[in-house]
């Protein structure tokens, strides 16, 4: 038999086929990298994107209980819709998290979404209504500012905090119990704000981080409801928390 008819280039067809299965191999290997890389951002783009129509709603809603004096005179005598918002805020919360596809099912999960986020949107604007505007807008400066620093760390740092999940759960439980207890103490409430400031600080880093997947744990591309809900309520327990320490400095 003629081996010449294997040849490929002057080359015996036992030297030049690892070669070519290899440099498809790898093709193959950087194709699937430049995939999952390409879907990864899309991902961050819709959770950033949901993100931002979250806070307008939410800004749109205080500015509406800041300059309307009629509006917000009825939500001071109706304070029982704030505790309507706050259960249906923790059960819709709870729906997304707990109940398995919720998060996924379209339209489901946008529709309890951006029902959560104007439960929150409406008790975060009864609270701004009984605030000084520049408190309000000292305080939003802060939280965007101090969201930015912190997304940049996040993305850029080597530090994992994705391995810290459990200790910043006990950190909240914590922290749930101590304000329990500042609750009759102006002084402690204070301290507990600076502290709730601190821990929401560190969830922005942790959550941000499972967002963009660079590090060791990450969520699933299509949770990107549940990552669009867990960064706007680390911004907005940041803002309420810097609300309250303003108004004790200010008085």
């Amino acid at each position: 038999m003629n081996t010449n008819q294997y040849n490929y280039g002057g080359c015996q067809n036992e030297q030049w086929k690892p070669a070519h299965i290899q440099n498809d191999i790898e093709t193959g290997f950087e194709y699937k990298i430049d995939t999952e890389l390409t879907m990864r951002l899309g991902f961050i783009r819709k959770v950033y994107g949901i993100l931002s129509l979250q806070l307008i709603l939410t800004t749109f809603m205080c500015l509406i209980s800041m300059t309307c004096p009629t509006y917000a005179q009825f939500q001071h005598k109706n304070s029982w819709l704030l505790w309507v918002a706050l259960i249906a805020s923790i059960v819709i919360m709870l729906a997304i998290c707990c109940i398995p596809g919720v998060a996924k099912t379209v339209p489901t999960n946008y529709v309890l979404l951006f029902a959560f986020t104007g439960c929150e949107g409406y008790i975060v604007s009864a609270l701004c209504s009984t605030m000084n505007p520049k408190i309000v807008f000292l305080a939003a400066s802060m939280t965007c500012a101090i969201t930015l620093m912190l997304t940049y760390y996040a993305c850029t740092t080597k530090t994992d905090f994705t391995l810290c999940g459990s200790v910043f759960f006990i950190a909240s439980c914590c922290l749930l119990l101590f304000g329990l207890f500042a609750m009759f103490f102006k002084v402690l409430h204070v301290v507990y704000c600076v502290a709730g400031v601190f821990l929401y600080a560190l969830y922005l880093v942790y959550d941000t981080q499972l967002i963009v997947g660079n590090k060791e744990n990450k969520i699933d591309i299509d949770d990107y409801i549940l990552g669009a809900m867990m960064l706007y309520l680390d911004i907005i327990n940041m803002f309420v928390y810097l609300l309250q320490i303003l108004k004790a400095a200010s008085d």
